[in-house]
């Protein structure tokens, strides 16, 4: 509603923009005839007035204030992102980002910054867009990192094209779906995803650390030196999907702790592929999640190789799995599952550990392996085999298998301390084989290995004498 002020200047203008009166003559002279003002006239001119006002007083209030926009590359001479050929190098100050035409950009290099690239709201911090002829990306952000809010760090996209990225300094990024490091080739193609630094996700659902996916038949290699933490729901650290039926995908984890998030997360997650494809896992970190699962695997024949520490569960699907134990890694707080098909439990490496009868199910064959000495404590069965092909397995618990085969060294109780191990099905000791025994004279016992059923004895007995009786006096 106008005021008495706005309103008097309203009719004001109404009366200037009325037309001018007609005039008639009278006594020989003319005189105006005034026209008495038609209220709907009036009323007319005035709305006029009061359209026009607040239109413009819209006007004002809807202005934008100036946004921060993306570097385009190719843009033009912008002198921070000169372009030769197909190769754009950018330096400098980034920090309202990247957006590049992979059409013409097929090689960007990053490096040498000012700034930490860190655009608005809901824009990426590196955007390749590929053309199909492939994409190679070079970033080194320095001390500088990378921090975006509701979108991803750095993202590719290709079209039955390879896509290549060298990641040197740390990403941050906060908000639902903002990924660290985010890769889709639609069709066939390679994805290799080098990292060094931290990756950290902050949100309320599905901000994964490093997400490759291959829509079609390809290879995946992603390697990370250093932290991968997410927290929110549904976020891996590291998804790898392969759609196609073959694909190799390998994942190396190093330096640091690699952290899924809650609900139905996982540190490391492998989907897609099939029968066909070979997913392997080399794993130095403490691999954890916030859900408790550490690996979720796929229906493809899965690998993995443990020099570090897992903390959760690892769980397979179809596929002949192996799970390969470094004894100087730490699994205590683990449990593995090997789901269906063909799976190996592995104990290898220098060194020596333990493993229980509850960290482990669904697995048909145990392999021991390297010169290490792992113990098995409770109840361990394994439905095809198991085998002792290096190193010394102590067996403090039961072994349950139609055949165990010992080729290298076995014992019963631990070293220097008399125990009995107990094997449910067949032993088989090759000539290359070693029966090391605690013997205690005094106490008059031994190791032993009871079976319950055939034992086929060849090789040696390693007799380890703890005490002496004492001969008559």
């Amino acid at each position: 509603m106008l005021n008495r002020k706005s309103r008097r200047r309203a009719e004001a203008i109404a009366r200037r923009n009325r037309p001018p009166s007609k005039t008639r003559p009278h006594g020989g002279m003319s005189r105006p005839v005034s026209r008495p003002s038609s209220p709907r006239r009036h009323a007319g001119a005035l709305k006029s007035v009061l359209l026009t006002t607040a239109a413009a007083s819209a006007i004002l209030i809807a202005a934008p204030t100036s946004a921060r926009a993306q570097i385009a590359v190719p843009g033009g001479n912008d002198p921070r992102c000169p372009v030769t050929g197909t190769t754009a190098t950018c330096t400098g100050d980034l920090s309202d980002g990247l957006v590049v035409d992979g059409n013409l950009i097929q090689t960007l290099n990053v490096n040498n910054l000012t700034a930490a690239i860190s655009p608005g709201a809901n824009i990426r911090g590196i955007a390749v867009n590929g053309g199909g002829s492939g994409l190679t990306i070079n970033v080194d952000t320095g001390a500088y990192g990378i921090s975006t809010m509701g979108a991803h760090g750095i993202s590719a996209t290709e079209n039955n094209a390879d896509i290549a990225i060298t990641s040197v300094g740390n990403i941050t990024t906060t908000g639902s779906g903002a990924i660290g490091i985010y890769t889709r080739v639609n069709g066939n193609g390679n994805i290799t995803i080098s990292s060094t630094g931290d990756i950290s996700t902050t949100s309320y659902r599905i901000s994964e650390g490093i997400k490759a996916r291959v829509r079609g038949r390809g290879d995946i290699t992603i390697t990370s030196t250093g932290k991968i933490i997410t927290s929110d729901n549904g976020a891996d650290a590291v998804e790898a999907h392969v759609t196609g039926g073959a694909g190799t995908v390998t994942v190396n984890l190093s330096g640091g702790t690699v952290q899924g998030g809650r609900g139905a997360a996982a540190a490391v997650r492998f989907s897609g592929g099939g029968a066909n494809s070979v997913n392997t896992l080399n794993n130095d970190v403490t691999l954890t999640a916030l859900s408790g699962r550490a690996v979720l695997g796929s229906d493809a024949k899965e690998i993995i190789n443990n020099t570090g520490t897992i903390i959760g569960s690892v769980i397979f699907g179809d596929g002949d799995d192996t799970v390969n134990l470094d004894a100087s890694g730490t699994t205590t707080n683990a449990t593995f599952d090997g789901g269906d098909e063909t799976d190996t439990f592995r104990l290898s490496g220098a060194g020596s550990n333990t493993l229980t009868g509850a960290q482990h199910q669904n697995f048909e064959r145990l392999e021991k392996t390297g010169s290490s000495t792992w113990s098995l404590t409770g109840t361990h069965a394994f439905s095809q085999s198991a085998a002792i092909l290096g190193g010394l397995l102590d067996l403090s618990g039961t072994l349950s298998s139609p055949i165990v085969t010992n080729q290298a060294g076995l014992t019963a109780g631990g070293i220097g301390t008399v125990g009995t191990g107990i094997v449910v099905g067949n032993l088989v000791q090759t000539g290359a084989g070693r029966f090391v025994v605690d013997l205690d004279m005094m106490a008059g016992t031994n190791d032993r290995i009871n079976v319950t059923g055939t034992a086929q004895l060849s090789g040696t007995v390693v007799p380890r004498l703890l005490t002496i009786r004492p001969g008559p006096s």
